[in-house]
């Protein structure tokens, strides 16, 4: 079994200037996702998430949405591979990891 670590981030908009996307810096909260061969599943995003920090404790593939299932051959993260994801605030998505191989 391996972890998902999701960590929800608010403020992602455009730099004072208006040309570059900046980064939220605003931490909301975290959350750690198991999964294995049988998918595993975060809890609804807080309504002000609007990007995540996601790191693969273990190789997977990801899906989100408002009832995602992940399977094999999706989205994949390598093992300690880290990634932003950019989510729609009070979308109320989640996060589903499945273990997977190249």
């Amino acid at each position: 079994m391996a972890t998902l670590h999701v960590t929800e981030l608010r403020g992602l908009g455009l730099a004072e200037d208006g040309s570059v996307l900046a980064l939220p810096a605003d931490f909301v909260t975290s959350q750690a996702v198991s999964f294995s061969g049988t998918h595993g599943e975060s809890n609804a995003f807080n309504d002000a998430t609007d990007m995540l920090y996601v790191v693969a404790g273990g190789p997977c593939s990801i899906l989100l949405g408002t009832a995602p299932v992940a399977t094999t051959g999706g989205c994949f993260l390598a093992s300690s591979q880290a990634i932003f994801i950019s989510v729609p605030p009070g979308a109320k998505y989640k996060i589903s990891a499945v273990t997977d191989t190249l």
